[in-house]
């Protein structure tokens, strides 16, 4: 179980997960979860991305939820979300172990690294690029 917290401004995502390297940071190969709050129905979101570049999906390429890219894969699953003081808050549960070729194994017996984003939603409610 997972806990994003951030202030975030309207239709704005935050997003965290394991890096596309095992030895260092990077975005492309990255299995994130993206969550926000929908400030007007206070419905929280939380989905399962694959990085397959550093651009916004197009398709089955670019930063795209595990969903574009295969039915039935979405291993992020929202347990709560609330907004409190301007502050978004979704908690979420994935898997330790990989359950698709999308994901990434979260080891229980050594470090490894992670990425981070904030960053606005496109239209389709999906990554556009991160600010931050």
């Amino acid at each position: 179980v997972l806990q994003l917290v951030s202030k975030l401004e309207d239709r704005e995502y935050m997003s965290f997960g394991l890096s596309g390297d095992d030895s260092q940071t990077a975005m492309v190969g990255g299995d994130v979860a993206v969550a926000w709050v929908d400030k007007e129905t206070l419905k929280g979101y939380a989905e399962d991305y694959y990085l397959d570049a550093k651009s916004q999906c197009s398709g089955r390429t670019g930063s795209c939820p595990d969903t574009r890219l295969e039915d039935n894969t979405n291993d992020i699953h929202p347990l709560n979300a609330a907004m409190v003081n301007g502050y978004s808050i979704v908690t979420y549960q994935r898997p330790l172990r990989a359950s698709d070729p999308y994901d990434k194994t979260i080891y229980t017996n050594r470090s490894q690294p992670i990425i981070w984003a904030i960053g606005p939603l496109n239209q389709r409610d999906e990554v556009s690029f991160h600010s931050r």
